[in-house]
């Protein structure tokens, strides 16, 4: 999962969670992240920006992707 960040540096988080292979496409698998950082503890999550448009699958469904930011710095 990928924390697009603004102001604050962003964050990588690797979730414990299993999920289904279909997971209605990049906004399901948006929304699963989302559910997932939001009930789960992990380090910096204090300082996240917790909501649809910060939280973000790092993933691609063939012909989109969830990029990362250039020039930003990631934890």
């Amino acid at each position: 999962m990928m924390f697009h960040p603004l102001p604050i540096p962003g964050f990588f988080v690797l979730s414990s969670v299993t999920f289904a292979a279909n997971m209605g496409g990049l906004a399901g698998a948006n929304s699963n992240c989302l559910t997932d950082l939001t009930n789960t503890s992990w380090k910096g999550k204090a300082e996240a920006k917790l909501d649809a448009s910060h939280v973000f699958a790092f993933l691609c469904d063939g012909s989109t992707c969830n990029n990362l930011l250039p020039n930003t710095r990631y934890q």
